[in-house]
C-alpha cells in the first residue's frame, strides 16, 4: 500500500482545518488549565486563552505562542542556546534530524527555537505515545506539529506500526515537504551512550521505493 493510500490521521499532527475545534476543546480541559496556571501568573491565563482562541493554524501557534514561550524558557533555564552548521542546510531540501535525547520535550523544542530565530521552517517532531497519558496532551503536541510513535505493541502490531511510521516520514519529507526530528533511540540517552538504535535505521528504510540504501537516502 502506498503512502497516498494510508490513513495517517491517528499519528499525524492535527490538520489546520480542525485546529480551532481542537484548541477550543483543549482550553477547557482541567489538566491543561492546571498546567498553564502552574507556569504563569493566574491573571495572565484568561489573556492567553483569548489569544489561543484567535489562532486557527499551527504556524501561527508556533510563531505567536510557542516562540516567545521557548525564548522565556531558554532565558530562565539555560546559559544560552546557539545553532551551528546552518550553512550545511539547503533551503530547497527537507531533512530527517536524528539527535541524542536528554530531555523528553526540550531537545526538539530548542532545535525548533533555533530555527524560529532564523526564520526557518520548524520540524515535525516524533513523540512516543507512552508520554501521551491524557488525551489533552496528545491534542496539544499534535497542534504543535508533533506526530505519534506507537510503542508498547505486540510483535505483529509493532511491525505494522513501524511500516506506517516510516511511510509517514517519507510522505512528510517528499509530499508535505516538511522536515522531521526523531530521537536516535527510544528513551533518553544515558551514560553518554549516543549510539543510534539499529531498529530506528531499519524503520526509516521500511517506507519508500528502491533498495535499502535508496530508501534511507
Amino acid at each position: 500500500m502506498s503512502a497516498q493510500e494510508l490513513d495517517f490521521s491517528d499519528i499525524a499532527p492535527h490538520d489546520d482545518s480542525v485546529f480551532h475545534e481542537k484548541m477550543s476543546r483543549l482550553v477547557k480541559e482541567p489538566g491543561f488549565l492546571h498546567a498553564v496556571n502552574y507556569t504563569m501568573p493566574k491573571d495572565d491565563v484568561p489573556v492567553l486563552i483569548g489569544e489561543l482562541l484567535k489562532i486557527d493554524n499551527k504556524y501561527d501557534f508556533q510563531t505567536q505562542i510557542m516562540f516567545p514561550f521557548l525564548e522565556m524558557l531558554a532565558k530562565t533555564t539555560t546559559s544560552g542556546i546557539t545553532l551551528g552548521g546552518l550553512k550545511y542546510l539547503n533551503p530547497g531540501f527537507n531533512y530527517t534530524f536524528i539527535t541524542n535525547h536528554r530531555d523528553i520535550v526540550l531537545d526538539a523544542s530548542f532545535l525548533n527555537l533555533a530555527f524560529l530565530r532564523k526564520g526557518l521552517p520548524t520540524s515535525e517532531v516524533a513523540i512516543g505515545n507512552n508520554l501521551l497519558i491524557f488525551d489533552w496532551i496528545s491534542d496539544l503536541v499534535r497542534l504543535n506539529k508533533s506526530f505519534i510513535v506507537k510503542r508498547n505493541t505486540g510483535l505483529r502490531e509493532g511491525l505494522e506500526a513501524a511500516k506506517k511510521l516510516s511511510a509517514y516520514i517519507h510522505h512528510t519529507i517528499i509530499e508535505k515537504r516538511e522536515s522531521i526530528w526523531i530521537a536516535q533511540r527510544e528513551g533518553r540517552a544515558k551514560d553518554s551512550s549516543d549510539h543510534t538504535q539499529e531498529s530506528l535505521v531499519k524503520m526509516l528504510a521500511l517506507g519508500g521505493e528502491g533498495s535499502f540504501m535508496e530508501r534511507l537516502k
